[in-house]
């Protein structure tokens, strides 16, 4: 008997494709983030302290991707001190990288 091979015009009969599911993974990890749950870094501006992610960060911004993935001593370090910055400031661009809304 010869094996069928598959035929690449023909429609699977079970397709998953959720339109919202990268919305609801963003919101989880946002959720995550809340509770201090996974979260490998902590962003400091003055005594405000916000744990994240950083694979979060990384994916929303070429800066904090460079931060992370460069010799910077902030790509070795979980707690990363900002000090030009206001604490409402940075807490808008991570809200920004966890939801996509200004």
């Amino acid at each position: 008997m010869a094996a069928e091979t598959p035929d690449s015009t023909a429609q699977p009969s079970h397709v998953l494709d959720e339109t919202e599911y990268g919305q609801s993974i963003l919101a989880k990890l946002n959720e995550f983030r809340q509770d201090s749950l996974f979260t490998d870094a902590v962003l400091c501006v003055d005594q405000e302290e916000f744990p994240c992610h950083k694979n979060v960060l990384a994916v929303s911004s070429p800066y904090f991707q460079a931060m992370f993935t460069s010799d910077l001593r902030e790509s070795r370090e979980n707690r990363i001190c900002f000090n030009d910055v206001s604490p409402l400031t940075l807490k808008r661009v991570i809200d920004y990288a966890y939801s996509g809304k200004p």
